[in-house]
């Protein structure tokens, strides 16, 4: 698809596509990219989230940060999270699977956890 990046469309911030690069050493080369312009004085204006830093520096993100990069996600597992009673499943109607489009267009139901 051509993306290096996904500019979230609510909080304007970028993150990771969810199909790889074309190119397996596309990040190593924007790494390179933004050290090069640094070092020569230049500000790489990338809108990063402070997950990304706490992942390069092996610190476990948290829902807080899920909720600055994907506000709606976040505050829909909070809610989940918020949720008192044991009818979960049936009021939210979850399950253990994603759904999404094939490259032939159809829908794919995938399990997250086998026999979820």
């Amino acid at each position: 698809n051509g993306q290096i990046f996904h500019c979230s469309k609510y909080s304007q911030l970028l993150w990771f596509p969810r199909k790889e690069p074309e190119r397996a050493d596309v990040f190593q080369l924007v790494g390179i990219l933004c050290g090069l312009a640094v070092s020569n004085g230049f500000i790489c204006n990338f809108h990063f989230p402070l997950a990304l830093y706490k992942k390069l520096l092996h610190v476990q993100p948290t829902l807080e940060d899920l909720k600055e990069l994907s506000p709606v996600e976040g505050k829909s597992l909070q809610d989940i999270l918020d949720y008192e009673y044991d009818d979960i499943e049936d009021v939210y109607s979850l399950d253990f699977t994603i759904s999404e489009k094939s490259a032939d267009g159809n829908r794919v139901i995938q399990e997250l956890i086998l026999d979820g």
